[in-house]
C-alpha cells in the first residue's frame, strides 16, 4: 500500500468540494498566515490550490483546510468513538465514510449534509457534546468556518494518514449523533467589528496586554478563557488561528520611555491558585477558540442595543425638530435654557439620556434654524448659561399640541 499516494487522492478528493487549503507551521495547527489570505488563494484560482498544498507538505510545513461545498466531517478522539462510528456504518451496510486516521489514533470521518438543511443556520464547531449527561470525545465540524488538518500533515505523535477515498456519504448527522444539537441558538443580536483587517489585529494586540481578563484558578478560569476567546474570533472577526498566535506569542517591545522590555504572551500571564504561571495547554486554547466561532458576544450585544438605541434617539431627534416647526411666533422677550429644553426632548421622545448628548440635539437645531425651518429661534448665550431665545415652555406645549393634533389627523384609519 503506497500511504503518500493515498494521501495524495484523498487531498484530490477534498479538492472537489472547493476547500480552502492552509499552510500550517511545523508540528503545530497554526497557520503561517490568516485565513483570509489562503482563501484570497483559493479565490484567485476559482478553487482549492491543490498544487500549493503539495508543494507545502514537499516543504515539510503542514497542511489545514477549511471545509466548503456541503462537506463536513466528525472528529473522533478515541476508540469508544472509533468503535461507534464503525457500528454506525455496519448497521447500514451501504454507508462508508471516507477517513483519515489522526496521530491520536482517532479518525475524522467525511460526510456531505443533506442538500435541504439550512446550512446558514448550522453550527460551525461542536466539541465534545453531552449525551445523557457524559460528555462524548468526539468533535463535530460542520460549515465553513472551522479547520481540519489534512492528510500527509506531520504532528510530534505522528502523521496524519489517509484512508482510502470515497465520495463522502450525503448524511443528517444526527442519525449518527440523535443529540446532537446542531443549529445555532436563537440569541440575541449583536454587531461585530467592521474596521480593516490590521486595524483589528492592533486592537486585539492591545486588548490581550491591558484589558482581558487574566485566567486565575478559582475565579472563574475558565470563564475568563471564553471572555478573551470571544472577543477576538466574534467580537474583532478574527479567525482561530490568528487569535491563538497573538494568545500566546511573548515578543520584545519598548516601553513609553522606549526602553527595551518583554511583553508577555496573555497566556503566559494566567496564575494557579498559588499565584505561579498556568498557561493553557495548546488543546485547551484551540477547544475554546473554536466554540468561540458559533457564540453570542457580550460586547456585540451590547453594541447591537447601543445602536438601535442611537438609531432611535435621531428618529426621536427628527421628530422633536419638527415638533418645533409649529412653534407660534413669540410675544415679547421669550427664551428656554439649552438644559431645560433637552429635558423636553427626552420627555417628549423617550430616548435615554445616555443614548443622545445635549450637544448632537444642539447641532441638529442650529441646522434646521440656518435652514430657515425655525425662523422664530435663535441661538444665544451669556457669560453663565446657553439659551434660545423666541420660545419658551408655554409656547412649547403649543407646539407639542399642534403636532400632536396634526400627527392623529394625517394617522390611518384604523
Amino acid at each position: 500500500m503506497n500511504k503518500n499516494r493515498d494521501n495524495e487522492v484523498y487531498l484530490e478528493g477534498l479538492a472537489t468540494f472547493g476547500v480552502v487549503f492552509t499552510q500550517i507551521f511545523p508540528g503545530t495547527k497554526r497557520t503561517t498566515r490568516t485565513w483570509d489570505r489562503f482563501e484570497d488563494l483559493h479565490d484567485k484560482r476559482s478553487g482549492s490550490r491543490l498544487d500549493l498544498a503539495h508543494e507545502w507538505l514537499r516543504q515539510g510545513y503542514g497542511v489545514g483546510y477549511l471545509l466548503r461545498g456541503g462537506l463536513s466531517a466528525v472528529d473522533a478522539d478515541d476508540h469508544t468513538t472509533v468503535q461507534r462510528i464503525a457500528a454506525f456504518e455496519d448497521s447500514d451496510g451501504y454507508l462508508c465514510f471516507p477517513k483519515v486516521v489522526t496521530p491520536s489514533g482517532g479518525i475524522h470521518a467525511h460526510f456531505q449534509h443533506p442538500p435541504t438543511l439550512d446550512l446558514t443556520r448550522v453550527k460551525n464547531h461542536i466539541c465534545h457534546p453531552v449525551e445523557d449527561g457524559v460528555k462524548v470525545p468526539w468533535d463535530f465540524k460542520l460549515n465553513t468556518r472551522t479547520m481540519l488538518m489534512a492528510p500527509g500533515t506531520v504532528m510530534p505523535k505522528g502523521v496524519y494518514q489517509a484512508g482510502i477515498w470515497l465520495p463522502p456519504p450525503i448524511l443528517d448527522i444526527r442519525d449518527l449523533a440523535p443529540e446532537l444539537e446542531i443549529f445555532k441558538p436563537e440569541g440575541k443580536p449583536f454587531l461585530i467589528d467592521q474596521r480593516p483587517h490590521q486595524a483589528r489585529v492592533i486592537r486585539a494586540m492591545s486588548y490581550l496586554k491591558h484589558r482581558a481578563p487574566v485566567s486565575i484558578e478559582g475565579q472563574r478560569r475558565r470563564k475568563a478563557l471564553r471572555a478573551v476567546a470571544e472577543h477576538l474570533v466574534v467580537d474583532l472577526d478574527l479567525d482561530p488561528s490568528l487569535a491563538f498566535h497573538l494568545m500566546t506569542e511573548t515578543k520584545p517591545g519598548k516601553d513609553r520611555q522606549g526602553n527595551p522590555v518583554v511583553h508577555v504572551a496573555w497566556n503566559e500571564r494566567c496564575l494557579n491558585a498559588a499565584g505561579k504561571p498556568a498557561p493553557w495547554s495548546d488543546d485547551a486554547l484551540w477547544q475554546a477558540l473554536e466554540d468561540a466561532v458559533d457564540a453570542v458576544p457580550i460586547h456585540g450585544v451590547l453594541l447591537h442595543q447601543a445602536a438601535e438605541e442611537k438609531e432611535f434617539a435621531r428618529w426621536g431627534c427628527a421628530a422633536f425638530i419638527d415638533m418645533l416647526t409649529y412653534l407660534p411666533e413669540p410675544k415679547g422677550d421669550i427664551q428656554i435654557t439649552k438644559d431645560a429644553l433637552f429635558g423636553e426632548f427626552l420627555t417628549f421622545s423617550g430616548v435615554k439620556e445616555e443614548a443622545f448628548e445635549k450637544c448632537e440635539l444642539g447641532i441638529e437645531i442650529n441646522h434646521a434654524i440656518a435652514q430657515g425651518r425655525l425662523p422664530f429661534l435663535e441661538d444665544a448665550r451669556t457669560s453663565s448659561e446657553r439659551f434660545y431665545r423666541g420660545m419658551d415652555k408655554h409656547t412649547l406645549r403649543i407646539a407639542m399640541d399642534t403636532y400632536e393634533q396634526r400627527q392623529k389627523a394625517h394617522a390611518p384609519a384604523s
